[in-house]
């Protein structure tokens, strides 16, 4: 849990007098009220307080406990605290609802500051690509902060990974260049008919002598979004933009993929080009994103930079995945492309086995792993 502030968005709220009834036969008195939090605003009836100084009118009675309504920015994910009243008077503030109840008996400054109190479990996916689109990811939250999805009938738990890691396909010189957040699946996405099987327990490619990524049959199942199966599909959706979940606020991203161009002897970082091959939304993480360990002569090189959580858990261990709902141990496949080690084609993948090693040396048609993709926000 991080402190967040400079987030400013609107507020509808109404406060009222708690104890000062304007029916009895007071005479009244005017009380300068001033209010200067960053970022929050603190509102007397539909009257919003303001830092130069707001003049209200009171009875002239004593006490006299006034309620005001303090609310940061989004309140739904947002709250004042550590309030502070220029004067020694009575008050109390319940952070949770915003309502500051203070014996307003002269003039008062009031400050203080603004915390982010929800995790990112706690979080919308529309809170979470609120405070992306804000900037304010990496203040908010932390790499390896986790979240529940719901994908297919079953819990699954996603992480973050990065931070400003991967490029948006729809970069220009006026929109962002990065993503503000890149999530991966901890664990292999299950079937939620059999938990004890893989949502994805097959081959990555049918055929492998000079197999392309972008055109496997594993790209297709996480992203095309004309089947029902793919996993894009499955996501959890609310169909409304303005009140998005989780699919509506994916961005489709610009990966490399290795692409060999003599039968497997070497490769070229190859972009998705949005056409012929759409940019993902889902994908695979590649070798070099999930290990420090550079493989020169087997891996193609820039398909990716190392994630800062595998730049800090850069072991085996920390690449373990388990079928997720049942607790065992499977290899998955990453989207790097290996050569065959004994005819030297392109027919092989990297992916990563049940104890958490790399290895690159079974063939994409032959051998049935499962699959925990990642995606940005």
């Amino acid at each position: 849990m991080k402190r967040l502030g400079l987030l400013v968005m609107p507020l509808v709220a109404i406060s009222f007098l708690t104890n000062c009834s304007e029916s009895k036969p007071y005479k009244t008195v005017k009380r300068t009220v001033s209010f200067n939090i960053p970022d929050c605003k603190m509102l007397y009836g539909s009257t919003e307080i303001d830092s130069s100084g707001t003049e209200i009118e009171l009875p002239d009675i004593s006490p006299c406990y006034v309620k005001f309504l303090l609310k940061a920015d989004d309140n739904t994910y947002m709250k004042p605290s550590d309030i502070t009243l220029d004067k020694t008077t009575d008050y109390t503030f319940d952070s949770d609802s915003g309502d500051l109840l203070i014996n307003v008996q002269s003039d008062l400054n009031i400050t203080g500051s603004c915390d982010m109190y929800k995790s990112l479990e706690e979080c919308t996916w529309s809170q979470i690509s609120q405070i992306s689109n804000l900037g304010k990811a990496s203040d908010a939250f932390s790499v390896g902060d986790t979240k529940t999805v719901k994908v297919n009938g079953l819990n699954h738990k996603v992480r973050i990974i990065g931070f400003n890691h991967d490029e948006l396909s729809t970069s220009t010189e006026q929109a962002p260049k990065y993503a503000s957040i890149t999530f991966e699946f901890a664990n292999v996405i299950t079937n939620s008919n059999r938990v004890t099987t893989t949502i994805w327990d097959g081959v990555y490619q049918t055929s492998g002598d000079n197999f392309d990524y972008r055109e496997s049959i594993i790209n297709s199942f996480l992203n095309n979004t004309e089947d029902n199966n793919s996993v894009i599909n499955m996501l959890p959706s609310s169909g409304d933009i303005k009140n998005p979940d989780l699919r509506e606020v994916i961005k489709p991203v610009d990966k490399k993929v290795g692409v060999s161009t003599d039968s497997g002897h070497s490769y070229i970082a190859t972009s998705f080009d949005g056409d012929a091959h759409p940019y993902p939304y889902l994908f695979l993480l590649a070798h070099d994103e999930i290990t420090k360990d550079r493989r020169e002569s087997y891996a193609a090189s820039n398909e990716g930079t190392t994630y800062e959580y595998y730049k800090q858990h850069d072991d085996k261990n920390s690449r373990i995945k388990k079928v997720a709902g049942l607790g065992v141990s499977r290899t998955y496949w990453l989207r790097s492309p290996r050569p065959h080690p004994t005819t030297h084609n392109n027919s092989c993948a990297w992916h990563v086995s049940m104890s958490g090693d790399l290895f690159g040396d079974l063939t994409v048609y032959n051998e049935l792993f499962g699959v925990a993709p990642a995606f940005c926000i």
